[in-house]
């Protein structure tokens, strides 16, 4: 059975002669080839790197991010034009929750540890992923007529989504943070690796067909993900 191999950014380069491979938690992983070589080839060649690949991402994506000095007072779920107002209520016990009232996220505990709320704002986020978008990749599935096997929603650091070769998809929880149409964008993204698992000039296209402002999504998300609460 041939090994799972993720999906990768393909990179042309006129000083490159030969194959490289680099993985970031920025970008996940980067195939630059030299100009005119057959990606064709590049599967089996990936798949000779496959345990390397897969040890990469893991421990890129285990780079701790810049700790957050601020807690947001708000917390705004454009997806769905929802808002919550933070209320940090500090009680002397050696827990931290989160009691979700109308329009309003209470928590309660030690509430000077920063790290502590957001780990429950986190996790309330994650059932409210877990509620809203499997039904929203279901719906634009059935548009696109792009099927997928499965779906997991995960706080992914560095990524919106990903698509696995068996056509698994993963969500990122933080999606309901976006405004409805990058949202729409990640999704068709991802449906899109069900049929092409590389970011090559034929899988734009096909992006394109669904969502032809793909170029603009991309740049909003960049922009995006350097302002989010959490």
């Amino acid at each position: 059975m041939a090994p799972t191999l993720p999906a990768y950014t393909i990179k042309v380069s006129n000083r490159a002669r030969q194959v490289s491979l680099r993985v970031t938690r920025e970008t996940g992983l980067v195939v630059t080839v030299p100009a005119g070589y057959d990606i064709r080839r590049l599967p089996a060649i990936l798949s000779q790197k496959v345990d390397w690949i897969q040890d990469a991402l893991e421990k890129v994506s285990k780079l701790p991010l810049p700790i957050k000095k601020d807690l947001p007072e708000k917390l705004h779920m454009p997806a769905f034009g929802q808002s919550w107002r933070i209320v940090l209520v500090p009680v002397a016990i050696n827990r931290t929750s989160i009691k979700e009232g109308s329009a309003v996220l209470e928590i309660r505990g030690r509430v000077e540890d920063h790290q502590a709320v957001i780990r429950v704002l986190k996790t309330w986020l994650k059932k409210k992923a877990q509620a809203y978008l499997p039904a929203w990749l279901d719906r634009v599935s059935r548009q696109t007529g792009l099927s997928y096997q499965g779906l997991a929603i995960r706080d992914q650091r560095t990524r919106w989504g990903s698509c696995t070769a068996a056509g698994n998809i993963n969500l990122n929880m933080k999606l309901l943070l976006l405004p409805p149409d990058l949202v729409e964008y990640v999704i068709i993204h991802e449906l899109c690796h069900t049929r092409i698992m590389s970011h090559s000039l034929k899988f734009w296209q096909l992006v394109g067909s669904y969502y032809p402002e793909w170029r603009s999504a991309r740049k909003k998300l960049r922009d995006i993900s350097r302002q989010l609460p959490i």
